[in-house]
This record gives structure tokens, sequence and C-alpha cells, in this order.
């Protein structure tokens, strides 16, 4: 039953959400991708953005991410799951979770925990004496900041060439090409939305629209079939009833 490569999936997806989703004009690097100047936006503070994830037409899951933010720190709390049915049975689960703490638009700690069917792995980040001290089951080494999570809330990692993949823990080097408009489905309406591409140790294709908002995702399984991220919420926040 296990038709979805979960590992190749989450490598494209998790480019996971940690925001401070940021507005302004946009200008070009080298390689033509528009940089996002990081302004904070208040309002998605208690908010959240959701995404249905399909595969041939098919609902298999959802992705959410909630945003709490106080003062110059933003809290992310991340959620992917799925589940594929067979008859009356779960014939296979994969569930990950994720929260990230940020501060002037800089990561600052990550925990991270996969169920991948029942075999349960982590990830531990944690900014510490101007490294970023990286510890994934059982490797630990460092970087140099900043190091963007394999999360596409965040428009800043269209200026990056390299990817903290918290699947595998390692960092993965990519180049993203950006190619054009479309139209995208929200819960809002169609939305004109610009259109990327990453290559590399990552390959997937990512929306965000002219408010810099991530709005769409889709990757190609092993198998050869279309996962897809559908927005049933992308296009600003809902204030949500969270206790802290």
């Amino acid at each position: 039953m296990r038709k979805i490569n979960i590992k190749s999936f989450f490598q494209a997806l998790l480019i996971f959400i940690s925001l401070v989703p940021f507005y302004g004009e946009t200008g070009a690097t080298e390689n033509n991708v528009p940089t996002f100047p990081p302004k904070s936006i208040p309002e998605l503070s208690k908010s959240k953005i959701t995404f249905n994830v399909y595969r041939k037409g098919e609902k298999i899951g959802f992705h959410q991410v909630i945003f709490r933010e106080k003062g110059r720190i933003l809290s992310v709390s991340s959620i992917f799951k799925i589940e594929i049915n067979f008859l009356f049975f779960t014939a296979f689960h994969y569930q990950y979770q994720c929260r990230s703490l940020w501060k002037d638009g800089i990561l600052q700690n990550l925990e991270a925990t996969v169920d991948d069917d029942g075999k349960i792995s982590f990830i531990k980040v944690t900014k510490k004496e101007g490294l970023m001290h990286v510890k994934h089951s059982d490797k630990t080494y460092t970087a140099p900041p900043p190091l963007f999570p394999t999360n596409h809330w965040n428009p800043n990692v269209l200026d990056q060439k390299r990817v903290l993949n918290t699947l595998t823990g390692h960092i993965n080097e990519i180049k993203i090409e950006a190619l054009g408009d479309e139209l995208i489905e929200t819960e809002k309406g169609d939305v004109r939305a610009k259109h990327f591409r990453y290559t590399g140790d990552l390959e997937t294709d990512v929306w965000y629209d002219y408010s810099n908002r991530w709005v769409k995702m889709s990757f190609k399984g092993n198998d050869g079939s279309i996962i897809e991220y559908r927005c049933t919420h992308c296009q600003g926040p809902i204030v949500l009833d969270i206790t802290p």
C-alpha cells in the first residue's frame, strides 16, 4: 500500500513552513529571484495557514501552520498528517510536527518529530555562539546562520542557496528559478501568484502571491504522481482562540 515515497515527499515539502511573511517592493538577485525585505506582519499573531494535500485528485492529508507573535519573537507551529486507508483500516500513516522560534527574522530554535508509520525520528536546532547547532537522531554538526529550514511559509528562503532539510537533517544545496505569474485558487478566489522552481538536492514548485504569501506547492513523487498543496486558508489572518 505504500505508493508514496514519504521521505521524498517531505524533502520537497519541508522548504517545513516555520514568518515573518513579508511585504514590500521586490528586488532581484543574480538568479532572477526577487528579494523580500523582512517586515513583520503583527496581525498574523494567533493566525494560521492551511493546505489540503492531494495525490491523483484524492485528498490524502493536510498541512497547517499556526503563528504566535510577541514583541520581536515569532513562534511557529506546524503539523502535517496523512493517512492511507484500505477498506476500514489505516494502511499507512505519517505525521510531522515542528515548532520554531524566530527573532527579528532569524531562526533561534527548532524542534521537530516525525512518525513514519511508527518509526520515530527527531531534529533539534539551536542558535548559540554565532552558529546553528543541529542534532538529528545520531548526527550533530554546526552551520553558519542564517539557516532556513525546509518551511515554505517564509519567502526569504527564495534568496538562499542552501536549506536545512528537517527530515534528513542534512544541509541541501538548491537553485531557485522564477517562472512567471499564474492564477492560483484560494479561499478568497483566484489570485495572481509568482511561480518558483527549486532544483538541486530538492525539487519542487512553489507559488507566492503579490503580498508574498505562500499559496500553493506541488512536486512529483517517485512513482511519477503529482503531489499538490491546495490552499484552504492562505489569504490573511483569521484570529484564533489560542491560549498561551
